[in-house]
């Protein structure tokens, strides 16, 4: 029996892929009842996990929305202990920025090497099920829509190495390198980056959903 996501996780995953919510918008998403979802809530902001954004209105009353605070956002899994910042930057001082994107480039080589070895020669399908689990186990928050003409969006809420990508933008070249190779059968485009200040990372890709 698959095991029950608690409320307030559900509701910082929610918040964390849409960024900021009304009350109403929220409901949308759960079937227990408004008071509780707001008792839920002012747990939350009460923790600092959420912030309450007030909105002003010319006509009618004024209302509010939430956004996951920074202390939400580092709920999420993150890889600083691997990937550290001030370690690149040491590298970079002693040896050069060259060398510093050498390195990515050999982490992210090593992971792609692996994961095409787990995927084979499956299908589109298949390797993209694959590919989204292992990195959503590595800290990312991926999912996968099928737009209006077919093609695959593949969308990731939430940047383990957000800091040393910020620092490092080449990481985020790398990795679409690493979805160019691993999806060849398809064009890469990419729509927007957590690093550019976007809420999420989407790339399409333009195959047949098979």
């Amino acid at each position: 029996m698959k095991k029950q996501t608690p409320v307030k996780e559900q509701l910082l995953e929610l918040l964390k892929k849409n960024h900021e919510l009304s009350i109403d918008e929220i409901m949308q998403h759960f079937s227990i009842s408004e008071i509780a979802i707001r008792k839920h809530l002012k747990g939350l902001v009460s923790q600092k996990f959420v912030n309450i954004i007030q909105h002003k209105q010319e006509i009618g009353r004024p209302y509010h929305t939430y956004q996951l605070a920074e202390k939400g956002h580092e709920y999420f899994p993150n890889q600083y202990q691997q990937l550290s910042v001030q370690l690149l930057e040491d590298i970079e001082d002693i040896y050069g920025k060259d060398a510093v994107n050498a390195i990515l480039k050999k982490q992210i080589d090593r992971f792609e090497q692996m994961l095409k070895n787990d995927l084979g020669k499956t299908k589109t399908e298949e390797k993209l099920h694959i590919f989204m689990e292992k990195q959503n186990k590595k800290g990312y928050m991926f999912e996968r829509f099928i737009s209006t003409d077919g093609s695959t969006l593949l969308i990731n809420y939430h940047c383990p190495f957000k800091e040393a990508a910020v620092k490092y933008p080449s990481i985020c070249k790398h990795e679409e390198r690493m979805l160019s190779d691993l999806f060849s059968e398809g064009k890469i485009t990419v729509h927007s980056l957590i690093t550019d200040g976007g809420i999420c990372c989407k790339w399409k890709i333009n195959i047949s959903n098979t």
